[in-house]
């Protein structure tokens, strides 16, 4: 099933399938011609106890030409079927990034290249069912296809390829998308796994950074979770923008690959959905687990590995997107157990965010190592099989002998989050005495609370359960106190604690644009800029060059007055000369981008550049660096130098008087 997957989140749409679902078995010869965009399939089809299989609407079987529909239609599984039919959609208006995913298309063929999605029934198929059998894919000599599967033969005759790849019955796939195209390709072992990768043009540079992670990964899960549960994973560079997986394969779009930091964070996680979505699946009766799960287990394990303070801040932006795009929007939010698929900040925000956050929540209360040792369980026994929320927590309560079923429920069944509040806190002898407050409903809480004293500091776990409820800790020499210092619990963030970051304006649901009005040359790089920002065709400007007091503004080379009107106490400008969070840089050589709180209440956007010509490349790179508050591009080009402003502080702590 095609996932997606995000340059610094990753993605998934996992496999859905509430029971053992059918297997639909293939033989199938799957010809292209990539300049008359046609498709000829023969497949002999054996749906197993179904009888009868889907196609989408568009396609007749017996060899008639159809064209794709966005709907599938029951046919009698006749032992062979036989079509032929064209797709070539445009993928130019294909976007992607963290933020944004649009215009996402399901097939196209052609000289530019081949790409079937599973999203569309271009092969025989039943509702929610795995596949398997032999696949032979016949295209142009130079032709190189990749899909799911063993790759089992390659031969040349007539100018053309014919390249089968195996699935086994026994371990079959839950969704077949393909690719191909003129790829550079190379394979390596590493201990009996081939690793392969496929690029558009020959890069060592490239090449070998991507071998190198993907062995790393490999070894990484393994130990983790357990082996790998394929012969080969395929590394796989399309020419238009996307970043999906699939069962031993993920597919990159050519800027998405090339990223700086994809190799060391979402591809990673691409390839651990290899266990968690296309190896255990999921039963979607209690929601979709496995990207939350993805991401603890790779985007946030990555930062456990860097150190303590790296995944303290990972899951401090965990909680700033949750403020950013569910905590001012109720309306959004929603359980656990109805997420399906990310397509929006507030999906990835809970389906990711709180998703992973509750396997920190459980690390906290059980220990890290009863938490994976039920993980190894849940792979041992559902690999290949649908596996629900029930089901980890069963591999829990085994591993940990605890009842975890009202944890279970107000974290899965129940939507939003606690707010925590510290109210008074005295010394008391040598004990420190505090209150705990909670809004609304009450949750049932452990709260990791820090005490630092003269000798060091006092680490307690509290059961916060009630509404209110006051706690005593021994802890001689007090001098202050924090509750959840370390970000542990899933909880709304106060606004103290959140700094101003691009999130919280790309979080907007629409947004005002100030430019200079006097520049006839400039205005239409500001518009190009705006455009491509919000993805829209027609965004809102001002009319005067200033920011106007009410909505979201995004101000471009702001007048002086305004530009120290919004600045942040790290921000400064004298003359040519920015000092950001303690550096300086001349605004001749660097563009500036920040986060900033408005005197009207919102956070806007400034953007500084130099030369208007760089502005529109600005416009789809900022979306990628949300968790941010500040960027400072090198105008030579490279990566940009990216920070947060100091957060205020919080309701959280206080200062202990003896």
């Amino acid at each position: 099933m095609t996932r997606l997957i995000l340059p610094l989140l990753l993605v998934a749409t996992a496999g859905l399938a509430a029971d053992m679902p059918a297997v639909v078995t293939h033989d199938a010869t799957i010809t292209f011609d990539v300049d008359s965009h046609t498709v000829t399939i023969v497949d002999r089809v054996d749906p197993g106890d179904a009888g009868a299989v889907q196609l989408d609407a568009g396609l007749t079987p017996g060899g008639d030409r159809g064209e794709l529909a966005s709907e599938s239609r029951e046919i009698d599984a006749a032992g062979e079927l036989a079509y032929v039919f064209t797709a070539h959609q445009p993928t130019d208006e294909v976007q992607f990034s963290r933020e944004r995913v649009g215009g996402e298309i399901t097939a196209t063929v052609g000289p530019e290249g081949i790409y079937l999605s599973s999203g569309v029934a271009w092969l025989a198929t039943v509702e929610e069912a795995m596949h398997a059998g032999s696949f032979t894919i016949d295209t142009p000599a130079g032709w190189y296809p990749v899909m799911s599967g063993r790759l089992v033969a390659q031969e040349e005759n007539g100018g053309r390829w014919r390249t089968t790849y195996e699935i086994a019955a026994e371990a079959p796939v839950d969704g077949i998308s393909l690719v191909a195209n003129t790829y550079a390709v190379t394979e390596r072992d590493h201990d009996g796994v081939t690793m392969r990768i496929c690029l558009l043009e020959p890069d060592e540079r490239l090449r070998e950074t991507y071998l190198e992670r993907t062995a790393f990964y490999l070894d990484l899960y393994g130990e983790m979770i357990g082996p790998y549960p394929y012969d080969a994973f395929t590394t796989v560079e399309n020419w238009f923008p996307t970043g999906y997986g699939m069962p031993g394969w993920t597919l990159l779009g050519a800027q998405v690959i090339r990223l700086p930091f994809i190799p060391y964070t979402s591809f990673g996680h691409e390839i651990a959905h290899n266990w968690w979505g296309n190896s255990v699946f999921v039963d979607p009766g209690e929601g979709n687990w496995c990207e939350g799960l993805t991401v603890y287990c790779a985007d946030y394990e990555y930062k456990r590995l860097e150190g303590e303070d790296q995944a303290r801040e990972y899951r401090r932006n965990q909680l700033k997107d949750y403020a950013a795009y569910v905590g001012g929007h109720p309306e959004r939010d929603f359980a656990l157990r109805e997420f399906k698929a990310r397509h929006s900040g507030a999906t990835r925000a809970v389906g990711y965010g709180k998703s992973m956050a509750i396997w920190r929540m459980l690390e906290v209360e059980l220990g890290r190592e009863t938490v994976l040792a039920a993980l190894q369980r849940v792979y041992r026994d559902f690999r290949g099989k649908p596996a629900a929320w029930s089901d980890f927590f069963a591999a829990l309560e085994a591993a940990s002998g605890r009842d975890l079923m009202a944890f279970k429920a107000q974290w899965i069944d129940r939507t939003g989050a606690p707010t925590i509040t510290l109210g008074e806190a005295d010394v008391r002898g040598e004990a420190v005495v505090f209150t705990l407050h909670q809004e609304g409903d009450p949750y049932d809480l452990h709260v990791p609370v820090r005490i630092a004293t003269t000798t060091g500091a006092v680490d307690e776990l509290v059961r916060l359960d009630a509404a209110e409820k006051t706690f005593r800790v021994t802890a001689p020499g007090a001098t202050a106190i924090s509750v959840d210092p370390d970000f542990d619990v899933f909880r709304h963030l106060h606004a103290s604690e959140i700094e101003p970051t691009l999130s919280r304006v790309l979080a907007a649901e629409e947004w005002t644009f100030a430019a200079p009005t006097d520049d006839l040359e400039f205005q239409p790089l500001a518009e190009a800029f705006a455009a491509a920002f919000c993805e829209c065709d027609a965004p809102r400007f001002t009319g005067h060059g200033k920011p106007e007091p009410g909505g979201t503004n995004v101000i471009i080379n702001p007048p002086y007055e305004v530009l120290m009107e919004y600045a942040p106490e790290e921000f400064a400008l004298e003359g040519p000369i920015a000092t950001v969070a303690g550096e300086e840089y001349s605004v001749g050589s660097f563009d500036i981008v920040f986060a900033a709180d408005s005197p009207h209440g919102t956070t806007d956007l400034i953007v500084m550049v130099g030369d208007p010509r760089r502005l529109p490349g600005y416009g789809r790179r900022l979306p990628h660096y949300g968790k941010y508050s500040y960027l400072v591009f090198p105008v030579e080009g490279g990566r940009p130098v990216r920070g947060n402003w100091m957060p205020r502080g919080g309701p959280l702590h206080a200062e202990l008087l003896p």
